[in-house]
């Protein structure tokens, strides 16, 4: 029997992969899973919100989002990705907000436009100066949080830009704290693959807008 199991659990994972409604990343709350980080996200933002006791303060509400986060995952199960992590952020927002919590809002930002190659999330030695930039940035906020957001163009499908944007996002925040600007305890990345863009996707202008870092503070 656990054979069984333990077969069908593979055949279903093999099958998600290959058909590339699935994939393997490496978070920082999480070990591993198969899920895009705002699905995962969400559910850390759901327990934040259980352990300040909005479960018992507005029950209907907080059933509310867990169902909705329960319906991401179901749209992330039937391979429409960019639907589900739009969801899930959705849930983020108002599982932070439930029972008249904050939604931490960002107090300042800079937008980093950054080469990297294509499908790579490498630091360029070209891009040093631009990371320079915002290292001086945090620096005159110390002790704040950063959040650090990846974006990409329309180019590829939302899923493989998803995972793209995560790996570029962790790439510039491991960069801040290998440099000492922050501790990794302070800083958070995030990726939102092609679901903000800031520009029209149908020029290139538009496109290398939308290819972009932004490094947020939250505050202290």
């Amino acid at each position: 029997m656990k054979r069984a199991l333990f077969l069908l659990v593979v055949a279903v994972v093999a099958f998600g992969l290959l058909s590339g409604c699935m994939k393997y990343t490496q978070g920082e709350k999480y070990t591993y899973a198969f899920y895009p980080a705002a699905l995962v996200d969400s559910e850390q933002d759901l327990a934040d919100a259980k352990a300040r006791g909005a479960d018992k303060k507005c029950p209907a509400k907080y059933k509310a989002v867990a169902k909705q986060i329960d319906d991401a995952y179901a749209t992330y199960y039937s391979c429409r990705t960019q639907d589900a992590i739009d969801m899930a952020l959705a849930a983020s927002d108002k599982a932070k907000a439930l029972c008249d919590g904050k939604i931490a809002k960002p107090v300042e930002k800079i937008v980093l436009l950054l080469h990297f190659d294509t499908n790579k999330s490498d630091i360029k030695q070209n891009d040093i100066p631009e990371l320079e930039k915002a290292v001086e940035f945090i620096n005159r906020h110390k002790g704040s949080k950063i959040r650090v957001e990846g974006h990409t163009d329309s180019v590829a499908s939302a899923q493989y830009n998803q995972g793209l944007s995560e790996r570029r996002a962790k790439a510039v925040a491991d960069y801040f704290v290998k440099k000492g600007a922050v501790k990794r305890a302070d800083i958070k990345s995030v990726g939102y693959g092609l679901s903000k863009p800031v520009a029209k996707n149908d020029t290139e202008a538009g496109r290398a807008q939308n290819r972009r870092v932004e490094v947020q503070i939250m505050g202290q």
